[in-house]
């Protein structure tokens, strides 16, 4: 279903924007284990309780951040791999 959504409504950069927009409160998620993880208890309640209980101000504004981080990871995996290709390129003209 979210793939015949993706074909038929949205263009190339808007199935990016799609994928951003749903992977952001899951990089938030990941980032929260690591502070529970490294931290502990009461640091990651804090850094919780200030992600998703300080709406409209916060919460917004941390998955903006989110959505821009998972945007600037896909172009970084994309310039590695043109960067890869071309150079794989480069390689079979040798």
């Amino acid at each position: 279903m979210i793939h015949y959504f993706q074909n038929a409504c949205l263009s190339p950069q808007g199935v990016r924007r799609f994928h951003c927009a749903i992977t952001a409160p899951l990089y938030l998620m990941s980032i929260l284990s690591n502070f529970y993880f490294f931290m502990g208890t009461e640091v990651g309640h804090y850094f919780v309780k200030r992600a998703f209980f300080s709406w409209p101000f916060g919460t917004p504004t941390i998955l903006f951040f989110m959505y821009c981080a998972a945007q600037t990871s896909i172009e970084v995996k994309n310039f590695d791999l043109k960067r890869r290709a071309e150079g794989f390129a480069k390689r079979k003209e040798i």
